[in-house]
C-alpha cells in the first residue's frame, strides 16, 4: 500500500523524544497507507500542508497553495 513518504520519495527523521505531538503524528502519518487514512488523518495532514499533492493529487495541489 502506497504511504505519503513513498510517493513524495522523501524521508524524515525521526522525531526526537522533546517532540510534540503533531510532530510525531505527522510523521507517523507519512508512514501510514493512504488507504487506510481516516477524516481525521486527512483534516491533519492538509491542516499541515503535508502530502498535498500525494493525498489530493496534482488538480487540487495548486488550488490549496492559492487558498482557493
Amino acid at each position: 500500500m502506497t504511504t505519503i513518504k513513498q510517493l513524495e520519495r522523501n524521508v524524515w527523521p525521526d522525531p526526537g523524544s522533546d517532540a510534540s505531538f503533531l510532530v510525531t503524528r505527522c510523521t507517523q502519518l507519512r508512514r501510514k497507507p493512504l488507504a487506510e487514512f481516516t477524516v481525521e488523518d486527512l483534516r491533519i495532514m492538509l491542516g499541515q500542508e503535508i502530502g498535498v499533492l500525494a493525498v489530493l493529487g496534482p488538480h487540487w495541489s495548486g488550488c490549496v497553495r492559492r487558498r482557493c
